[in-house]
């Protein structure tokens, strides 16, 4: 399944399948040393450092340095957590630190890995241009998400 991401009115909505448990993909998401692993590219940007508190009201931010040296972040507060199945952020951007947003990760188990359904709302405020971003942005994470947390090929997926 090839990553789908769209925009509908304020909101992004995607999902993919990755080739992982719940469990897996979770942990991707919460770890701070996985998600420094997985999120990012030699080409656009790489993760410098991340701090995951795994309860609800808890921080999730990450710290970034883009390929011409910006450094940005993204700093989130888990709304809910519910481990293996949901992940919610109430999410702001050093580039857009007044336009606040919500971001939603549900993970479904599959015969052949895990579902990961994104959504994105509360963009309405971010603009064409933001949304243009938010949206280039979530299609190559969701495309990062399948290949590299995907289990190597001939290998079980046990969950």
């Amino acid at each position: 399944m090839i990553p789908s991401v769209r925009l509908v009115a304020d909101t992004i909505e995607g999902e993919v399948l990755i080739r992982a448990t719940p469990d897996r993909v979770f942990d991707a998401l919460t770890s701070p040393p996985e998600l420094m692993r997985w999120w990012g590219s030699r080409d656009t940007y790489s993760i410098i450092s991340a701090t995951v508190d795994q309860r609800e009201g808890g921080s999730w931010t990450i710290e970034a340095r883009d390929v011409g040296g910006h450094e940005f972040s993204i700093d989130a507060t888990i709304v809910r957590i519910e481990r293996p199945n949901l992940l919610e952020l109430h999410w702001s951007t050093s580039w857009s630190p007044s336009e606040e947003s919500c971001v939603e990760f549900r993970l479904t188990p599959e015969s052949s890995g895990t579902r990961l359904s994104l959504r994105h709302s509360g963009l309405g405020g971010a603009g064409t241009a933001g949304r243009d971003t938010h949206l280039w942005a979530w299609r190559s994470i969701l495309k990062w998400a399948q290949s590299k947390l995907a289990t190597p090929s001939g290998q079980q997926i046990i969950g």
